[in-house]
């Protein structure tokens, strides 16, 4: 799966609003390792009190680079999903 394909599973399946409970069952289906919800202490994302982070691991593991893409949902205080942040990583090995 690219980020752009998984961009628009998530736009499509997970619009604002979504719990906590709808994206780890997403995460689940996808087979996609993930933590969470848990309490975020910083500004990251405005109105966001939680968070659930998420990854892709190793898509095409290398003899020098892996890479992975990476995601975090943001929630607010009513345990509403107010947004998301994904990207694509490369990592040294």
């Amino acid at each position: 799966i690219t980020p752009q394909q998984l961009r628009v599973r998530i736009e499509h399946e997970l619009p604002v609003g979504s719990t906590p409970s709808e994206v780890l069952l997403f995460l689940d289906s996808m087979k996609i390792g993930h933590n969470g919800p848990v309490a975020l202490h910083t500004a990251e994302f405005p109105g966001a009190t939680r968070l659930i982070t998420a990854a892709i691991q190793d898509l095409r593991k290398g003899d020098l680079l892996a890479d992975g893409i990476y995601m975090r949902f943001y929630f607010d205080g009513k345990d509403r999903l107010v947004g998301y942040t994904l990207g694509y990583v490369f990592t040294g090995l």
